[in-house]
């Protein structure tokens, strides 16, 4: 690599990290919308642990919903001695933006030697494409465990080989400390340590001369990574009676009725992580029927990318099958790294097609300047959408509750992330996905405000009303109910009913759904007699 090509490469790294550090730095109207609500769950629950209060969102009720790396590591940050609200989440995009300079740096590393220097600008670019930057910037775990997905992936090659010779042992507990790492970072990952596994165990069937080598591997691997995830296993089950979160249990369940629907509805939702994967499949697929890489790009790319892409089947198929509500942009992080890898696997191709050195330069230089001008504008056009989110309205009525409440307030909300961190008043959320598993409970009889008023809620908040046309969008309304449906039991669920007498806090119009207007409202609320 010419010293000018690499110049290249580290501005395209430095520039989109700082571009990432940046909204560390603007004001807090903004940096509540580059933040999606779920991130803020995590937040506040990070500092309640910090705090003493344990792994709660409302200091209310205990709750195993979240993915237990991450928690762990905003827990750390939450920590710091008077870091503060806005404080903290700075500091988390301080964090991304670092992790975001990490991945890319993996990704360089991976393909050095591998690919034309200027192709590989190309492939750094690709996290730039809003759908996926905002995965590495929206406060969830879908920064670093791309980054673990990238560093295991960039070590895999000598970890394989290592696995084959006289130093399995410290390999294996390598492969095993970054599986676990993965895992813990997102639950449903596992499909990554299965395959893998499944991978070596096979080896070692078809090398009857390595048997035992990679076979003791696999073994320690699985080992470390039992006992590097058993301890939240027991911990979910000892405190809540089941091994799973209850974020899990309410969004993934088996069901046939509806299915073809939820499959359509998704693939058009997300078409570019199917459509990605399945691409990059043929063109693996090619790649060993054609044999057109020579041996150390099998060994060092190829191979990997085989076994990573299997698992991102497998995890995008499960997706299509098995999630059936809230399933958004961060739950496709590792396909997105597999997809940024797989784009080197297709400019791979395209480069041995082009017979001379010459051509492939001038080639690899007009594709770099297009894909660095479509970016920019990508990410100019997203800019602008960020700032029409429900978020922005969310955090004015959280503000108000702040300086309208006392802290013993309580307050109940669906999609409360923003709300419950920004107030710092109680919030229950009424989604379920940070409660404990009573709160289905109370759902499956049908007793809802029972649950509200058990827990002294006071207010009830509402941030969106699709409907346009709805008289409550634009306060010409005599009372509201919504239904709150329970995501575990079928056809169960409660109401929460308000007046416009109740009204204590409406919003300015957002827009954020086909130029929709709708508010964010408050209500003071009361048992009904």
């Amino acid at each position: 690599m010419k010293r000018s090509e690499n110049i290249i490469l580290w501005t395209i790294i430095i520039a989109i990290a700082l571009f990432a550090l940046q909204f560390a730095l603007q004001k807090p109207e903004i940096i509540v919308c580059t933040l999606v609500d779920d991130a803020y769950y995590y937040l506040k629950i990070a500092q309640n642990i910090a705090s003493g209060y344990g792994a709660t969102f409302d200091g209310i009720h205990k709750t195993n919903g979240f993915h237990p790396l991450w928690l762990l590591s905003l827990t750390s940050l939450a920590a710091i001695p008077h870091i503060g609200t806005m404080g903290l989440v700075r500091t988390l995009i301080v964090v991304q933006a670092l992790l975001l300079f990490g991945s890319l740096y993996l990704i360089k590393r991976t393909l050095t030697n591998l690919l034309h220097p200027l192709l590989i600008g190309v492939v750094l670019l690709i996290p730039l494409y809003p759908r996926f930057f905002h995965v590495f910037t929206e406060g969830m775990e879908s920064g670093l465990l791309i980054f673990l997905v990238l560093l295991t992936f960039y070590l895999m090659s000598r970890i394989l080989d290592n696995l084959q010779t006289g130093r399995w042992f410290a390999s294996s507990l390598l492969l095993g400390v970054l599986l676990t790492a993965i895992i813990l970072t997102r639950l449903d990952c596992f499909f990554l340590a299965i395959v893998i596994l499944a991978y070596l165990l096979i080896q070692s069937i078809m090398h009857r001369e390595r048997f035992f080598r990679l076979f003791l591997g696999a073994f320690t691997a699985g080992v470390v990574i039992l006992l590097g995830v058993l301890p939240f296993i027991l911990w979910n089950y000892y405190r809540f009676g089941t091994i799973a979160t209850i974020s899990s249990l309410i969004k993934v369940k088996w069901n046939l009725t509806g299915l073809g629907t939820h499959i359509k509805d998704l693939l058009v939702s997300c078409p570019e992580y199917y459509l990605g994967i399945l691409t990059i499949s043929i063109f693996i697929a090619l790649s060993f029927v054609k044999k057109r890489f020579p041996k150390e790009f099998c060994n060092r790319f190829l191979h990997p990318l085989t076994i990573f892409t299997i698992s991102a089947g497998i995890s995008l198929s499960f997706f299509l099958l098995l999630v059936k509500w809230a399933l958004f942009a961060y739950a496709f992080a590792f396909t997105i790294a597999l997809i940024v890898l797989g784009s080197a696997l297709i400019l791979g191709w395209i480069a041995k097609r082009i017979k001379t050195e010459n051509v492939l330069h001038k080639f690899a230089i007009i594709l770099l300047v297009i894909s660095i001008i479509i970016a920019i504008a990508l990410q100019m056009i997203s800019i602008n959408r960020i700032y029409r989110s429900a978020a922005l309205r969310i955090y004015d009525a959280a503000i108000w509750a702040k300086q309208n409440s006392s802290s013993e307030t309580v307050f109940a909300m669906k999609d409360c992330g923003c709300f419950g961190y920004y107030s710092e008043r109680t919030t229950i959320n009424l989604d379920g996905l940070v409660n404990d598993f009573e709160y289905q409970e109370y759902l499956k009889r049908g007793a809802l405000q029972e649950y509200l008023k058990y827990n002294q809620v006071e207010y009830f908040v509402q941030y969106a009303f699709w409907d346009k046309d709805l008289p409550i969008n634009s306060g010409d309304y005599q009372q509201y109910s919504l239904y709150i449906p329970s995501r575990i039991y079928e056809d169960c669920g409660g109401t929460v009913t308000v007046t416009k007498e109740q009204e204590v806090f409406r919003s300015e119009y957002y827009a954020p759904r086909g130029n929709k207007p709708t508010r964010v409202i408050i209500w003071r609320w009361e048992y009904p007699k």
